[in-house]
């Protein structure tokens, strides 16, 4: 069966530093995934640890093996960690901050690059994302959300 999923987003920023006299705009920007038929939900807890969080390279039959939406959140700060073209030579890891109690992290396609130089990464090779790991590093226990979509 398949299902829709829009994405909606507002940004305002009240700046006290500006003109009174000037509003500022409100960005809106908005996004719909339309006939998509492979949903896995993330919701797990985690302290003080390493959770594989998505991983269908090593894990024969887990859907979706690749993703156009993937959207993140978590009540605690953890580190997030992507794998591309995981278990090669020049597999390539990424990682970075996921703020507790911030907005959620969201990628549209799982598209990334790997095998590139120090400085140009983007002179790499074109491949996808294929694995993602948390860790909760804080001894607090992290509620993690989110969901992939293909």
């Amino acid at each position: 069966m398949a299902f829709d999923i829009t994405i909606k987003t507002l940004i305002t920023l009240n700046d006290e530093a500006g003109d009174p006299d000037v509003a500022l705009p409100a960005y809106k920007v908005e996004k719909t995934y339309s006939s998509k038929t492979i949903k896995q939900d993330i919701q797990t807890t985690l302290a003080s640890a390493t959770l594989v969080l998505w991983d269908p390279t090593n894990n024969t039959g887990q859907l979706p093996t690749t993703f156009a939406l993937l959207v993140l959140w978590s009540d605690q700060d953890v580190e997030i960690e992507l794998t591309i073209n995981e278990g090669d030579a020049n597999e390539e890891l990424n990682s970075f901050r996921l703020a507790g109690g911030a907005p959620p992290f969201m990628l549209g396609a799982d598209d990334a690059f790997y095998n590139h130089s120090a400085s140009d990464a983007f002179a790499g090779s074109l491949d996808v994302i294929d694995k993602i790991r948390v860790k909760e590093t804080n001894g607090n226990t992290a509620v993690i959300r989110g969901f992939l979509v293909a």
